[in-house]
């Protein structure tokens, strides 16, 4: 991921660079940034979905009785496979929709080859909910907390 922005950065800073230095643009610049923004917050989300470190308003769980959080998390685990179910067949069928669409200025870069990216991502994420549900529901320990930064104890 990390590499994957600092790419992004560079493509920013020279297009910016380019467009105020030279007196013309390199327009797949700004698409190639946007595409690998893409790439990162797919592969960021799965990362934070296999350590528990997904934005949490904690609110009313905080005012819930341990079995109730675990009654909560058990039941958010099928509600979250069935969204990124929904998200892995959409972006099959886009994929082989949109296969050799043509991308703006990025020549060899189709459409379809932006919608594998949200379907490894989905995939991805469904695999690290499974680790997820695995680890968090299916032990005796403490359920994670918001306040105390994520889940770093569910690191495996």
């Amino acid at each position: 991921m990390a590499l994957a922005f600092m790419v992004m950065l560079f493509l920013v800073v020279a297009q910016v660079l380019i467009r105020y230095v030279l007196p013309f643009s390199v327009p797949w610049t700004e698409e190639a940034a946007r595409y690998t923004l893409m790439f990162i917050t797919f592969l960021g989300a799965t990362v934070a979905l296999r350590k528990g470190d997904h934005i949490c308003v904690s609110t009313f769980l905080e005012r819930m009785s341990p079995r109730a959080q675990r009654v909560f998390y058990t039941a958010f685990v099928p509600v979250m496979l069935a969204f990124l179910s929904i998200v892995l067949y959409g972006s099959s069928v886009m994929a082989r929709q949109m296969w050799r669409s043509p991308v703006g200025s990025i020549g060899w870069l189709r459409m379809g080859h932006l919608y594998i990216i949200s379907f490894v991502g989905s995939l991805l994420m469904i695999v690290a909910l499974f680790l997820w549900s695995r680890e968090v529901l299916h032990s005796a320990q403490e359920l994670p907390r918001c306040a105390d930064g994520g889940g770093e104890q569910w690191n495996s």
